[in-house]
C-alpha cells in the first residue's frame, strides 16, 4: 500500500511559488480479525481523537457484538518519508 497525505497552503504571491507539506507512507495493509485487536484499535484511535472518550465508548462499545459490524485495518509501516517545500 502507498499512500500520499499533502497540506497545500498555496501559491505564494510575488515569489512565484507554491508552499506544502507531504507525507508518503508505504507499507502492508492487514484486516484485524480478533476482538481483542479490533477493540484497542478502535479504543486507541478514540483516545486520540476524543477529549474525553469514556462517554463514546459507554455509548457505542456497550457489548462486544458492536464489533462484528466493523472492519478494521492495521497499517504496518516498512516506510515514511515527508517533504516540506516553498
Amino acid at each position: 500500500m502507498c499512500g500520499t497525505v499533502i497540506i497545500d497552503k498555496g501559491y505564494v504571491d510575488k515569489e512565484c511559488g507554491h508552499e506544502y507539506e507531504t507525507v508518503v507512507l508505504r507499507g502492508n495493509l492487514q484486516f484485524v480479525n480478533t476482538l481483542e485487536e479490533k477493540r484497542l484499535g478502535i479504543e486507541t484511535i478514540l483516545n486520540h481523537f476524543e477529549n474525553n472518550p469514556q462517554p463514546i465508548m459507554q455509548k457505542t462499545l456497550k457489548t462486544d457484538n458492536v464489533f462484528n459490524t466493523v472492519t478494521v485495518l492495521k497499517l504496518g509501516i516498512l516506510d515514511i518519508t515527508g517533504k516540506k517545500g516553498r
